[in-house]
């Protein structure tokens, strides 16, 4: 609107520009017949019919004195008698003005055309000349006017990214601090305190991964991403994504499946890591905005393009044309309508766009409003060899869950040093290892675990980056040139990759940022430990409760007849994953291990059942098998007085 106002009014300025020169002219028609004899005379060489003979001396001022006043009779029409200019050669004729003109009018008027063409050319040129700078300023204020505007747009939305941002922070620390306030009442029950531990460690989650965003978005704009191209599976990504996913779905009530459209590749070469944070980020946000119905993962190979897409499929709000153009922006969501319903900072999105394309493929979007949305990511396989190729589902290797779901946590045995400024991380990195059985000695600087490192025998060390006094990477130096060669892990909330090349690069064995999980945290520990073989099943466990009533001591033969099929119950039902059913059995089985007088049944089975609530299934698999070496101690302690337990246990 203001840029058709500006170029009206310039359209106007140069009219009325046009307007005024076409008035000057006729003026100039009218007076140059009456003031060219003065021009001619004063402005021109002498000729023969000029009134004046040789030129005056022009810096004679009696002589201009003179000549003005003979300008000024000139002008006016009146006679003009010869009289000698006093000082110079200079005679004036004795004639009138009017007969000066008669006689010489046409050459007066040839004169008079050409200096009005030379007097139109020159205006339009200086027109023109006005014009284009004019155009030239306003093509400046115009882009300022856009560089401003951009600006002031950045600024609005980095505005409303903040705005976001603090919403999104405040949001699980609200969670966190509440339900953690929670954990302190006494009248909370065990399902309540496990609502609440879970709140408080999604809550956690959900602010690493945001925090790990705009970390990802800084490294890809600072140009620091580091990519890997190494070879990965398809068919292993979306296993994995279908793990997370699929019971993120169910809980909300949506439909999740993935599809494979044959043939596709065994195996690609990309960045496995990027590649599935691309996929959850845009399954994840399927599912925030589909409330109900499906969504549908399908794996395509263009085999002429040599490109594999996964293209996400969802029922939900969908979007509009105008919407869609701008998804991918950053700091960028539909509206505000959507972030106050549906929270988000925009950044998921953005961040995938980005990755994709470092990749070397893109993500498209295809929405309508109403109907739902189809995303689709296309990376380049890199293969060499188009015929390894799977035709068939029943092709596809089987992929075991990921290690972390497999791990056990055997006990380890060993000494090791915490080297942690933080009193809060170093408890719980303490508990964390004195629970693995490790015995832990630790430090708050880098100055004081040097000296406990050469002063005690360590079987490894935790080192923090950033200390008082001195850091990790200054103490790991020292020690590694004062000969100390025992195993040492650089605990560090620096999460970039250079970091991570300079903790290497001063003599770590590992490298590890912070928080760290428990399952991680044992993974690093266990490389470096010695692992406690499990015991021998040689003490015998009998029942607390005395009794010599004969009926009750058959109920506990009885008993411990049925803890044998049990076990394998409860086994068989952790294998089968069905969760529901080991809590109803493990449930049933705390109450009777108390009431027959075996406590270390009850203890147990309360963990499992804990852990159950709290879904956290790796922990409660690796309590059950603590469970089935009670188990066998029970049935040991009975075999040598009851042959029919004897029987059971296969003895």
């Amino acid at each position: 609107m203001e840029e058709t106002e500006r170029g009206n009014g310039g359209k106007l300025k140069l009219k009325k520009k046009v307007m005024t020169m076409l008035l000057i002219i006729p003026i100039l028609l009218a007076i140059w017949p009456s003031t060219h004899g003065l021009a001619s005379d004063l402005f021109r060489p002498p000729r023969k019919h000029s009134p004046f003979r040789p030129r005056f001396n022009e810096s004679d001022p009696e002589a201009l004195e003179m000549l003005a006043e003979r300008i000024e009779i000139i002008v006016t029409g009146q006679i003009i008698f010869s009289r000698k200019v006093p000082n110079t050669s200079w005679t004036l004729v004795d004639r009138p003005v009017n007969d000066y003109i008669s006689k010489h009018r046409k050459e007066i008027w040839n004169e008079t055309i050409a200096i009005i063409g030379l007097l139109f050319l020159f205006s339009v040129l200086m027109l023109y000349m006005q014009h284009r700078t004019e155009k030239k300023a306003k093509h400046k204020t115009d882009a300022a006017i856009q560089e401003k505007q951009a600006a002031q747009d950045a600024s609005k939305a980095k505005s409303l990214f903040l705005a976001n941002m603090s919403h999104e922070i405040r949001t699980p620390l609200t969670a966190i601090i509440g339900y953690g306030e929670t954990l302190l009442r006494s009248d909370q029950s065990i399902e309540d305190r496990i609502e609440a531990v879970n709140t408080v460690i999604s809550s956690g989650e959900h602010l690493l991964n945001l925090i790990n965003d705009i970390l990802d978005v800084s490294k890809i704009e600072a140009e620091k991403l580091v990519l890997e191209n190494a070879e990965i599976s398809p068919f292993k990504i979306a296993s994995e994504v279908d793990r997370i996913i699929s019971g993120q779905a169910k809980r909300k009530g949506v439909e999740f499946s993935i599809t494979y459209d044959f043939p596709l590749p065994a195996v690609v070469y990309s960045d496995a890591i990027r590649v599935k944070q691309i996929l959850l980020n845009l399954c994840s946000n399927a599912i925030k905005f589909t409330d109900n119905g499906y969504i549908r993962v399908s794996l395509r190979y263009e085999k002429s393009m040599d490109r594999l897409y996964f293209i996400i499929q969802d029922s939900g709000i969908g979007m509009s044309d105008e919407t869609a153009n701008v998804v991918f922006d950053s700091f960028t969501q539909a509206d505000s309508t959507t972030t106050r319903k549906y929270g988000g900072t925009g950044l998921g999105l953005t961040l995938s766009k980005q990755l994709a394309r470092l990749l070397g493929g893109d993500i498209d979007v295809n929405s309508k409003l109403g109907t739902g949305s189809t995303f689709a990511l296309h990376i380049p396989t890199n293969i060499k060899s188009k015929d390894n190729l799977i035709y068939d589902e029943k092709d596809i290797p089987i992929y075991c869950a990921d290690a972390e779901t497999q791990l056990q946590f055997d006990k380890l045995s060993g000494k090791v040093l915490i080297a942690e400024d933080n009193i809060n991380n170093q408890k719980l990195i303490k508990r964390h290892l004195e629970k693995m059985g490790l015995t832990v000695f630790a430090v708050d600087n880098g100055k004081r675990a040097i000296d406990q490192a050469l002063s005690e025998n360590y079987d490894m060390i935790f080192m923090d980056i950033q200390m008082p006094v001195m850091g990790g990477l200054e103490a790991v130096k020292q020690l590694r040139e004062k000969g100390f060669e025992k195993p040492v892990v650089a605990l560090t909330a620096n999460a970039l990759q250079e970091d991570k090349e300079r903790c290497l690069s001063v003599g770590c064995n590992e490298y590890a940022t912070k928080p760290i999980h428990y399952e991680q945290l044992y993974q690093i520990t266990r490389k470096y430990m010695t692992v406690v073989p499990e015991p021998l099943i040689n003490n015998p466990l009998h029942s607390t409760i005395p009794s010599e009533d004969e009926d009750y001591k058959k109920l506990i033969h009885a008993f411990v007849l049925e803890l044998k099929p049990t076990i394998k119950k409860l086994q068989q039902a952790c294998l089968n994953e069905k969760w529901d059913l080991l809590a109803n059995m493990i449930h049933q089985l705390k109450g009777l291990g108390g009431s027959y007088g075996f406590p270390d049944i009850t203890e147990i089975s309360a963990k499992i059942e804990f852990q159950l609530v709290g879904k956290n299934y790796t922990e409660a698999t690796a309590l059950l098998n603590e469970l089935h070496i009670v188990i066998e101690r029970i049935i040991l302690g009975y075999q040598q007085t009851d042959s029919n337990v004897r029987n059971v246990a296969g003895i």
